[in-house]
């Protein structure tokens, strides 16, 4: 009985290569998508931040102007690639029979934030 293993080994060192690179590509792949979602979370976690801002200014300028009506701007903050468009609203008058009783306008503001084309979106409702 003659024992031929001649080809069994070059056929098993072609069958590891391909796993082990099968397994390397994957292992890339994982790596280069978590990257990306990392910079994902990191540019919403600033456009959430830019909306932030633009609620805080339209609340100053509707306390500024005395009134909610008709306020809208877009808020570009220096060193920032993106930026937020706000609208303030005046959503009811008269508001002063409810508690506490020096309030005389319900407002709304909305404000999203962009950045690199990933948006988030804030509404805030305030008493004036």
């Amino acid at each position: 009985m003659i024992n031929n293993n001649k080809g069994f080994s070059l056929l098993l060192a072609v069958f590891l290569l391909v796993v082990f690179g099968f397994i390397g590509v994957s292992i890339i792949t994982m790596l280069s998508n978590q990257s990306v979602n990392s910079s994902e979370e990191l540019i919403s976690a600033q456009a959430f931040h830019l909306a932030e801002s633009g609620v805080e200014w339209g609340i100053r300028e509707s306390i500024d102007n005395g009134s909610c009506n008709n306020i809208s701007g877009e808020l570009r903050i220096k060193n920032q690639s993106g930026y937020a468009t706000v609208n303030v609203r005046k959503i009811s008058d008269n508001i002063s029979s409810q508690p506490p009783a020096n309030y005389s306008e319900l407002c709304e503001v909305t404000s999203t934030g962009q950045i690199n084309g990933i948006k988030r979106k804030l509404k805030v409702k305030f008493k004036r």
